[in-house]
């Protein structure tokens, strides 16, 4: 069994031994040539796992880029309802402010008009901090071949980004929740 092993060790050997003779060169040693062979390999074997995570930033590149992308789409979404809500608002809550108004002249109590104004007051602001967050996004940009670090530090700050569109999405989905349940009370 070791005479098969050392068969296409020799083999490659010798091949490099007529090499180097042909080309005028010094005949390598064994462990030279071993050593150069080893080298060869790990060199493949590196440029072969390099290509892999290369392959596999893209295909997250990709994907982060698809979920942004809808991330997006929704936030536009809730900022269309959001304006809806508040138009809606404008045309009935005055029939509210009315009605409410009417009921509250019946029992005495202004308390409910203070909180429909600062409904209205935190409503702007959430609406401003949507705008703003809109407004502000970073897009990182990347190079034609960017090496392994830069694209890896892109990608968290991708993360990053699409971290604080869901946040906003899901904040802006729950305060336009509270605000549809209260305007149906």
């Amino acid at each position: 069994m070791a005479d098969e092993a050392s068969a296409p060790l020799s083999k490659g050997y010798l091949h490099a031994c007529q090499r180097a003779e042909l080309l005028g060169l010094q005949t390598p040693s064994e462990a030279e040539w071993l050593a150069s062979e080893e080298c060869q390999r790990e060199a493949v074997e590196t440029e072969a796992h390099e290509d892999a995570v290369a392959q596999e930033l893209s295909e997250n590149d990709e994907n982060m880029r698809h979920i942004s992308g809808g991330l997006d789409e929704l936030n536009t979404i809730l900022s269309a309802t959001q304006k809806k809500i508040n138009k809606f608002k404008t045309v009935c809550g005055s029939l509210g402010t009315l009605l409410k108004a009417r009921v509250q002249s019946q029992s005495g109590s202004r308390s409910d008009q203070s909180t429909a104004s600062e409904q209205q007051q935190e409503e702007a602001q959430v609406e401003s901090e949507t705008e703003r967050e809109c407004e502000d996004k970073p897009y990182p940009v990347m190079a034609r071949k960017p090496d392994l670090n830069a694209k890896v530090e892109s990608h968290l700050d991708k993360l990053d980004s699409l971290m604080k569109k869901a946040e906003n999405a899901q904040y802006s989905m729950k305060h336009q929740t509270s605000q549809m349940k209260q305007f149906f009370k």
